[in-house]
């Protein structure tokens, strides 16, 4: 889940984290009583981009997403039989 900072007038900081679906809906006021705005940063250059995935029992293979599960299964010469 990403973690937004959000800065106010007065200074005062806070780290929010919430899913993409609900970031629009999020409101955060400060203890002073300010509505406090999202800042936009990127992450630090020097660190690798977490890649998240699974290991498929029958692929014998690590799948980082559709596109790839796809590729691998052309690769092995299966198909995708959809919900049994």
């Amino acid at each position: 889940m990403p973690i937004y900072e959000y800065e106010c007038e007065c200074g005062a900081t806070m780290d929010v984290a919430c899913s993409i679906k609900n970031i629009d809906r999020l409101r955060k006021n400060c203890d002073c009583g300010q509505r406090m705005k999202r800042n936009i940063s990127c992450g630090n250059s020097n660190t690798r981009p977490v890649i998240y995935g699974y290991w498929s029992e029958n692929l014998e293979a690590h799948i980082t997403g559709p596109k790839q599960r796809r590729l691998i299964m052309a690769q092995q010469g299966v198909e995708d039989r959809g919900d049994l």
